[in-house]
């Protein structure tokens, strides 16, 4: 290889991709497309550290094995971009450090993670994971963010606010669900449920605010939380987890996406699956904690609304009005947000 090509102001670089995840996760996926679009120009390696299966003595052998079995791949790159939580790699961001790789991180959690100021998780285990991971976070020389909304309580220093949607394999059209004869929207919610999505408080809502019948369908491992006893109960089906390719087919036949987080959530959030409702031609309805920089880009572009404070939802005449305007207004959200290699380069 020359020395121009080895250089480090040369147009070519040595690209090295850490995921972490499993492989149907939002990490993976993200990171996929990421190492695919810095491939177009770059020398790109990408490689996976899984976090699934067995104990917890188990899986942390077999991260740190796997990080062993990368070094090489380390000591190869230029520049090692890695992702949260970047502590499951720490032993290949540090070996990036002592090399002096350039290393980026994006950061879309923050820790410690509180609902109205109490620890969602406490213990030992997670109090040692918040300290390793403030150490990746200084060991970066950039900290990439997915919106604005994540600067305040961002652990980051030189931080770059940074568009992380994919572009490849979009549907040039959105598909046009058609209400059933009945008028019976069906909402999706795709993703992990916990009590940080406050799905129990937003189908709460939904129940009290929405005009007309709905169904909520749920594509996820996870149980759904027990609602209060009611006389007008919720309507949802659980589908469980879907592979990828079924969870597009599935989102065809909806109506609108739902990104919910906990109203009471004391950080910003990554609403990823707002990329997946998008592709498949589906409104996104958010419920949560504000989020001005992710709510702003969907409201002007006409693909999303806030219905946390909306005490009238009329699904009906709100599905006629952004069904009409989503296929400009998504090519126009993607235009300002999809990820292009002209706008990560400047951060290699």
């Amino acid at each position: 290889m020359s020395k121009a090509r080895n250089s480090f102001d040369s147009q070519t670089r040595r690209i090295l991709v850490i995921t972490l995840g499993a492989s149907m996760g939002t990490s993976a996926n993200l990171f996929a497309e990421l190492g695919r679009v810095i491939a177009q120009r770059h020398d790109c390696r990408s490689i996976s550290i899984s976090l699934t299966g067995g104990t917890l003595i188990t899986r942390a052998a077999a991260i740190l094995w796997s990080n062993l079995r990368h070094l090489r791949d380390v000591l190869w790159a230029q520049v090692v971009i890695g992702h949260v939580p970047a502590a499951l790699s720490l032993p290949l961001l540090i070996l990036a450090r002592l090399f002096s790789k350039k290393l980026v991180i994006f950061q879309w959690d923050v820790y410690p993670v509180t609902i109205a100021g109490q620890a969602y998780v406490t213990g030992g285990v997670r109090r040692t994971l918040q300290q390793l991971e403030r150490l990746c976070l200084r060991l970066a020389d950039v900290i990439v963010l997915p919106s604005e909304d994540f600067l305040a309580a961002a652990a980051a220093r030189n931080p770059v606010i940074f568009p992380l949607w994919p572009q490849s394999d979009l549907r040039l059209e959105p598909v046009r669900a058609v209400p059933a004869p009945d008028g019976v929207f069906h909402i999706a919610f795709a993703g992990q449920i916990n009590e940080l999505r406050g799905l129990r408080e937003c189908a709460t809502h939904l129940r009290q605010a929405v005009q007309g019948r709905f169904v909520l369908h749920l594509f996820s491992s996870d149980p759904f939380p027990d609602l209060p006893d009611d006389a007008d109960p919720v309507d949802i089906q659980h589908h469980g987890q879907v592979s990828r390719a079924e969870l597009q087919a599935r989102l065809s036949q909806m109506h609108f996406g739902l990104v919910s987080l906990h109203p009471r959530l004391d950080q910003p959030g990554f609403p990823s699956k707002t990329y997946d409702y998008l592709a498949a031609g589906l409104p996104v309805l958010y419920f949560g904690r504000p989020l001005p920089g992710f709510l702003r880009g969907l409201q002007e572009c006409g693909v999303g609304v806030d219905i946390t404070r909306s005490d009238r939802i009329d699904l009906c005449a709100l599905y006629a009005d952004m069904i009409a305007r989503l296929p400009e207004g998504r090519r126009d959200y993607l235009d300002r947000n999809g990820l292009t290699i002209d706008r990560l380069t400047p951060l290699l």
